[in-house]
Formats: structure tokens, C-alpha cells, sequence
């Protein structure tokens, strides 16, 4: 190992001790809000991340520093729940930068409950609400054949789950 260089690891999967300690860092700093935003227990966000709620306490108190393993684990957990999602990239947490070189400066393509192209809750609620029934229908109906198309759904399957059967 040359100082961040590891021999046989190709730049773009390369992760700098510099990059590991700044999102450390940033997650470190916000641990308290994100638990209890989620409303979990140290000693079960412990037991979910494999580590001991001794270890968890003193990481979240700022008395150890936290490993990069235990930092992914964290992430996962906090970028997969909806009421962290957001907060943890508003504080830099999550590793955007790290994700667009992994997949060759392209975004992952999701869309959780947040936010829907683009368009936030508040909005998408205001829109649905002014909208007569037959475009509600025609919204579920276009909703309901691409996701049929996308999952490669029969016709027959896509009829009755729209039909709710």
C-alpha cells in the first residue's frame, strides 16, 4: 500500500482515507437527530449495524472514532428509511461524489416516497386533489401499464391488478 494507492485497485474504486474520515465525520456529527428522526434505540441500531451498544454509545458520544464498515452499515440503514433519506444528504453524509464515480458519472435512478420527478409531496398532493375522476383514472391506468411493462406483467395480471382483484 502506497499512501491512499492500493496495488490492484482501479482509481475509480478507490476510496482516500481523506473521503472515509470527511463522511465519518459528517455522519458522526448527526447520528443523535437521525436515531431519533427514525425513532430507534441505540442498542437496537447497534444490534441491526452488528456491533455492541457499548460501541455504538461511544461512537455516537464522539468517544470513538467509527469504522468505514460501520459507516456503510449506517448509511444503508439511514439512506433506506424514508425520514432520513434526505437528512442524511443534506448534511453531506452520504457519499454522493463516491456514488456518481462508481457508476461512471451517471445518478442512480430512484424514487422514494419524498419526492417523485422532482416534484415534492406537498405538490404532488395539490395536484392529485384538483384533478377530476377520469384523470385519476387515466394516472393509474398509465402508472399501472408501465409498471406492468417494466415487470414484464401479463395483460391478464395487469387487469386485475387494476381492478384489485
Amino acid at each position: 500500500m502506497k499512501g491512499d494507492n492500493i496495488v490492484g485497485v482501479t482509481a475509480k474504486w478507490l476510496v482516500t482515507e481523506e473521503e472515509k474520515s470527511k463522511y465519518i465525520n459528517a455522519l458522526t456529527n448527526e447520528l443523535p437527530p437521525l436515531r431519533a428522526k427514525v425513532g430507534i434505540s441505540q442498542g437496537e441500531l447497534a444490534y441491526l449495524i452488528g456491533v455492541s451498544r457499548q460501541t455504538y454509545s461511544a461512537i455516537e458520544s464522539g468517544k470513538r472514532e467509527m469504522s468505514w464498515s460501520t459507516y456503510l452499515a449506517l448509511v444503508f440503514f439511514f439512506d433506506s428509511n424514508q425520514g432520513t433519506r434526505q437528512m442524511i444528504r443534506n448534511v453531506f453524509a452520504y457519499p454522493e461524489d463516491m456514488v456518481l464515480r462508481f457508476n461512471n458519472g451517471s445518478e442512480i435512478s430512484s424514487f422514494g416516497s419524498e419526492e417523485l420527478f422532482g416534484i415534492k409531496p406537498a405538490e404532488i398532493s395539490k395536484m392529485v386533489h384538483s384533478m377530476d375522476e377520469s384523470a385519476i383514472r387515466v394516472i393509474k391506468t398509465v402508472l399501472l401499464a408501465e409498471y406492468g411493462r417494466c415487470t414484464n406483467m401479463s395483460a391478464d395480471e395487469s387487469l386485475r391488478f387494476l381492478s384489485g382483484k
